[in-house]
């Protein structure tokens, strides 16, 4: 499978947060909602519907499902954030029994 292609320098990265807050969001299992992803994962992941379609065509439904593909592509593009692009709730985060700390991360 191609390396992503990132494009660093450009818009907001965390546009699909946008789509939940405004209750736009079709459901990511759905074409609509699918489409809407690949569409905001774009300025972030310039070959991002390339991408998309290669994991489909490598990897069967019984192993990959699509929305699994549009949630690692998400994480892919948060990975590539710098530690200052992104804000952590709660403050200070609780940990778990094996010493991780749980909270829920965003790009700002």
């Amino acid at each position: 499978m191609k390396k992503p292609d990132r494009d660093a320098g450009t818009g907001d990265r965390w546009l699909p947060c946008r789509l939940v807050r405004d209750n736009q969001a079709g459901r990511k299992k759905s074409p609509e909602g699918r489409e809407q992803r690949l569409t905001l994962l774009a300025p972030s992941l310039r070959n991002a519907r390339q991408l998309f379609n290669q994991a489909l065509d490598q990897y069967p439904r019984a192993q990959l499902q699509t929305d699994d593909i549009l949630d690692a592509m998400v994480l892919a593009v948060i990975a590539g954030c710098r530690e200052t692009d992104y804000c952590s709730l709660p403050q200070p985060p609780p940990v778990d029994r094996y010493g991780i700390a749980m909270r829920i991360v965003y790009a700002r």
